[in-house]
């Protein structure tokens, strides 16, 4: 066998990271089944897309908030204070789906799950924007669809993460993702969320800096 001298790193994927939130879901169940919810490209959304407004919601706000930062600061090194903009809850009922997607006008998203089942209840599916080869070959050793198989992130083209109850999944707003159908007997119920730098960010001598709203809101046409 022939060995290298040296492999060099080249790029990669964003990571996704998933954080366990130790609060109370019941009562946030509770404030959602009075809510009033809309069919919405394969599954069920709740009409109201700013949920974490809701004083019910302020400590897994925070919780999420905190789970960004840390993202934000491992990952893309930086301290910017980051706001979440709009946050909304998803309904799949079996069988229901959420088609492939991604989330524009944002920097981190999130989904943080409230129910799902464990055996059958759908994964949330992520996926590369790009390939890193231009042929696939015949593998070293065949599987079949049921066998556990080391991830490969230099082959992968997509990743299934589990939809666990208490967890939130925190990932680039770029990366596409996709939900399957629900294939349990009972209902899958997320949060999900988009977040924003907090004015100002930038900077003037590079001719990147965001400081001001649009010029119809700085003079109140809307």
């Amino acid at each position: 066998m022939i060995k290298h001298v040296e492999q060099i790193e080249t790029f990669a994927e964003p990571p996704i990271r998933v954080y366990e939130w130790d609060g109370e879901i019941q009562p946030l169940l509770e404030f959602l089944s009075k809510e009033k919810f809309v069919h919405s490209n394969g599954n069920v959304k709740s009409e109201n897309v700013w949920l974490f407004e809701e004083p019910i919601f302020a400590d897994l706000k925070k919780f999420c908030l905190e789970a960004c930062q840390q993202y934000a600061l491992d990952i893309t090194d930086t301290e910017q204070e980051l706001e979440i903009q709009q946050s909304w809850a998803n309904v799949n009922e079996p069988g229901m789906t959420n088609p492939q997607h991604w989330h524009s006008n944002s920097f981190l998203s999130g989904t943080f799950y409230l129910i799902s089942a464990q055996e059958k209840g759908a994964p949330i599916v992520f996926s590369t924007r790009g390939r890193q080869f231009s042929l696939y070959l015949e593998p070293t050793s065949r599987y079949e669809p049921d066998d556990q198989v080391e991830h490969n992130k230099y082959m992968a083209s997509a990743l299934n993460v589990a939809s666990v109850p208490g967890s939130l999944v925190v990932f680039s707003s770029l990366m596409p993702h996709q939900v399957p159908p629900n294939e349990s007997d009972s209902v899958r119920i997320s949060l999900s969320f988009n977040t924003f730098p907090k004015r100002p960010f930038g900077y003037d001598t590079d001719l990147n800096s965001v400081k001001y709203l649009s010029w119809l809101l700085l003079y109140n046409r809307i």
